[in-house]
């Protein structure tokens, strides 16, 4: 039997519907309407983001770029489109243009012209219609007159392309299925100021007149300029060291430069203004960008032609934890090494092979230790400092019941030593005497990791307790707003310490030194499993 062969042609509509999910966001959809302009050489793009009358959204991203006739339109609007021949531009597949815009909308439209006399091209894509007739018919026809205008704002008496969607049905997520409803305008809101953010750190090269890496372009959202943002903070402090090498591609022999630069950035302690805050972390004072906060900001950033297409990744490399969070490394390579990369469709993830992850392990490890200690010693610092003001109240109450709740007595010996007298006698203990600091006190660390002791502080019996251990970081970093817990802690810490001095006699000290080793060991394990909190969850630093 020989073998045959018969055309197969896709359902249309089954088809585009399938490719509205291939894991587009509202932010990674923009930019990638955005690349084909910049990939057009376009030095202006202006993004226009509204919601209509009676609720629905318009989005259009008009640019200045080299535009399109006809056929070049076509194919365009063609899936699978012929590639560029620019092996470096920002597009890749011939699908992003559809599948970006089709995530989002129901009705893409794209109008362009190839000189300033040119006329106008309009080709359409409307899903509603191709599920109607079942055929793969793109739609031309004329331009309507907001979108000659909008274009002509961008690109007047100039090529240019301007992208409309229309009938947006998937900008935001499905709870807002309402577009008339506050909720839904809200929603939108926060969209655009989160593709604001987006924007400029994705772009950032771009954006900035003082990078050289890029050509500069200007963009706008909304009429608003787009400033760049620098994740690497580099004008309030710069790398730490800087490296190039050279990688091959899939063994073929093909090879590329890979430039990794490694940076720490400041802690929020060392910060004196919420305008340098919210360049190190946007969300600071701005519940809007949660998304872009210190810990997941630190990590890898993944440049492919100078764009940002990925950000926050460790690649699974070992060692790291929450106190890595100030460490941020650039990694950039050019379009080359794709294949390399294994760089998806969206731009918007690489794969790493083992030996490169080895290479650049051993090259980042020194800074992430270097960060750690940084964000330690941070650490180390808003413990002492927020403990005053977290425990100011449970101190004064302790202070006052403190003599009328001891049945025993701690005082120091003539060689320092302190000596406990209770019930068993007179033992002499391994506590630490101060004469200085508040009878809770906070400290930075204590012998063998425990959470708290015993002490004698200004001749009085308190306690102290480790500021640096996990317990204490997490469960007061979570509940310092919550005064009736953070004092419960505090009176069961001094009332453990208390309880153990009443039952001391030299034949249980050792007993009850275990017992607070194993409990602090229990907690330490238990604290892990809580959320992670902020160095100024810890402090209560509210400026």
């Amino acid at each position: 039997m020989s073998d045959s062969a018969e055309r197969v042609t896709p359902d249309p509509s089954r088809l585009l519907e399938g490719l509205r999910d291939t894991g587009y966001n509202f932010n990674t959809a923009i930019s990638d309407i955005v690349d084909n302009s910049i990939a057009a050489g376009a030095t202006n793009v202006a993004i226009l983001a509204e919601q209509m009358y009676g609720g629905d959204i318009r989005v259009s991203i008009a640019d200045n770029g080299c535009g399109m006739d006809h056929d070049e339109l076509k194919n365009a609007m063609t899936y699978g489109a012929r590639p560029r021949e620019d092996v470096h531009s920002l597009g890749k597949f011939g699908l992003g243009l559809k599948t970006a815009s089709t995530s989002c909308c129901k009705c893409l439209k794209v109008i362009s012209r190839d000189s300033a006399s040119s006329q106008l091209n309009c080709a359409i894509w409307d899903l509603d219609y191709i599920a109607q007739v079942k055929d793969w018919l793109l739609k031309f026809g004329e331009p309507d007159s907001d979108d000659k205008n909008e274009l002509d704002a961008v690109a007047k008496n100039h090529s240019g392309t301007i992208v409309v969607w229309e009938k947006c049905d998937r900008l935001l997520s499905a709870r807002y299925s309402n577009p008339t409803t506050k909720a839904y305008h809200e929603a939108f809101e926060r969209s655009l100021k989160e593709l604001r953010q987006h924007l400029a750190m994705v772009y950032q090269r771009f954006l900035d007149s003082s990078d050289s890496r890029a050509d500069n372009i200007r963009m706008t959202l909304n009429g608003e300029p787009v400033e760049p943002w620098n994740p690497f903070c580099t004008e309030i402090d710069g790398p730490l060291t800087t490296n190039e090498f050279t990688v091959s591609r899939n063994g073929s022999g093909a090879t590329g430069a890979v430039s990794v630069r490694c940076f720490i950035v400041p802690p929020k302690a060392e910060l004196h203004s919420l305008e340098e805050r919210q360049r190190v972390m946007p969300s600071e004072k701005n519940p809007d960008l949660r998304g872009f906060s210190e810990e997941s900001l630190s990590g890898f950033y993944i440049y492919r032609e100078n764009r940002l297409i990925d950000w926050g990744d460790w690649f699974n490399m070992p060692g790291i934890d929450f106190h890595s969070k100030l460490c941020r490394f650039e990694l950039s390579f050019g379009a080359e090494l794709d294949d390399f990369f294994q760089v998806d469709i969206k731009k918007s993830r690489i794969i790493l092979n083992d030996a490169l992850r080895k290479e650049l392990l051993q090259y980042v490890s020194p800074i992430v230790k270097e960060g750690i200690k940084r964000y330690r010693g941070t650490e180390r610092k808003a413990a002492k400092t927020g403990a005053k003001q977290l425990h100011s109240d449970s101190i004064a109450t302790i202070d006052d019941q403190e003599g009328k709740l001891t049945k025993h007595r701690l005082e120091q010996d003539g060689q320092g030593r302190v000596v406990v007298t209770n019930n068993h006698g007179t033992t002499i203990t391994g506590y630490s005497a101060d004469k200085e600091g508040p009878i809770f006190d906070v400290v930075d660390q204590l012998n063998d990791g425990i959470l708290w002791e015993p002490a004698l502080i200004q001749g009085k019996n308190g306690v102290k307790v480790n500021g640096g251990h996990e317990f204490y970081q997490r469960f007061y970093g979570l509940n310092r707003d919550i005064p009736n817990a953070v004092a419960g802690l505090d009176y069961l810490f001094w009332a453990l310490a208390e309880a153990e001095t009443e039952a001391l006699d030299p034949s249980v000290q050792e007993t009850l030194s275990d017992f607070r080793y194993e409990t602090s060991r229990y907690l330490r394990s238990f604290a892990r499993t809580m959320p992670d909190v902020s160095v100024e969850d810890q402090s209560g630093d509210e400026n």
